[in-house]
């Protein structure tokens, strides 16, 4: 597993963000790699998984892949590569 280290000066950003991150939409979350949860916990976005580019199978929070959680899956679900294209669209 590939693990981003985390500067301690970006605790208290990402842990914002994680308070929030349940309310957003998958575009929003498409803009971050990841945050931390209230508990502290690294969570990784679709937006890192995506280009991380195959599923881990340990059953990520936002696992972009369909079938979800399954070890080497390469296939994005439609929901995902629906809104990468909109937002390639505007980029």
């Amino acid at each position: 597993m590939i693990w981003a280290p985390i500067l301690s000066s970006d605790v208290e950003h990402f842990f914002s963000i994680g308070l929030e991150i349940n309310s957003m939409d998958l575009t929003e979350r498409l803009k971050m790699d990841r945050y931390l949860d209230p508990n502290g916990n690294v969570v990784f976005t679709e937006r890192f998984l995506v280009q991380r580019g195959v599923c881990c199978g340990l059953g990520c929070t936002h696992c972009p892949y369909d079938p979800r959680h399954e070890a080497g899956n390469k296939e994005l679900s439609d929901d995902v590569k629906r809104t990468i294209k909109t937002l390639n669209g505007f980029c």
